[in-house]
């Protein structure tokens, strides 16, 4: 009896010691959205739930993507997964194995235009003029053109300078509510999974296995649900009613 309790006491010692010598500190950055803290709660979690240290920085979504590539940070949040695995694979940074949430991308164009979703899936060959924000455009196989700019677009949306604006439903949403806009109708254009951003060629490494384990722990532990559930199920489906 002595000598399994001894036994036991030796592997609780070298598991704790194990934790320590495994915990380890990394540069996290998250664009710089409405939603910001939501997405930094998110982390904080996924940070306790592996005993590791996220050091956030809230950053706009250019120097994100800047500073993962560029070895100034160690995870991005969020990002979008390219439908398009060829050109993801060009692109200078690689994106987690887990999933953070789904979220709805809309179509607004002008009421005097009627634009069929899959032809601009298709390639886009009656060359309608579409925008969208500039962080976005790798998302499309088509030539899109970027906006810094969700008010403007949509006003030049409005006026027919040109045919569409795609973007996140939320997001753009808001704008066309507080906007006085007679012009603009909305139609769904995809769904698209939200990812944490990692360092190329880190796909399946410690980085992308700690994002993986975090986020099933707290999905099981209800953290997940508490801290973005609400907004995870609010931007996952289209809403027709504005």
């Amino acid at each position: 009896m002595k000598y399994i309790i001894k036994v036991l006491l030796i592997l609780c010692v070298l598991l704790f010691s194990f934790t320590l010598l495994s915990a380890k500190e990394y540069k996290v950055v998250i664009a710089q959205l409405p939603v910001s803290e939501i997405y930094s709660n998110l982390l904080k979690a996924i940070s306790e739930e592996t005993n590791n240290t996220f050091t956030v920085e809230i950053v706009p979504f250019g120097r994100l993507l800047h500073h993962v590539e560029n070895d100034l940070a160690d995870i991005g949040c969020p990002i979008i997964s390219l439908k398009n695995i060829k050109k993801q694979e060009k692109l200078k940074y690689d994106i987690s194995t887990t999933d953070i949430l789904e979220m709805v991308f809309v179509l607004y164009v002008n009421k005097n235009i009627n634009i069929d979703v899959n032809e601009l899936k298709n390639g886009n060959p009656k060359k309608y003029k579409i925008e969208t924000d500039y962080t976005h455009v790798d998302l499309f196989d088509f030539d899109c053109k970027p906006s810094n700019d969700i008010e403007a677009s949509l006003k030049r949306v409005e006026k027919g300078i040109i045919d569409g604006f795609i973007f996140a439903q939320g997001s753009t949403d808001k704008m066309l509510k507080n906007g006085d806009y007679k012009n603009i109708k909305r139609i769904f254009y995809d769904t698209f999974t939200l990812k944490f951003v990692i360092k190329k060629g880190s796909q399946g490494g410690e980085i992308d296995r700690i994002l993986t384990i975090g986020i099933n722990e707290i999905k099981s532990n209800g953290k997940y649900e508490k801290i973005i559930g609400e907004y995870a199920r609010k931007v996952k489906i289209f809403n027709n009613n504005i």
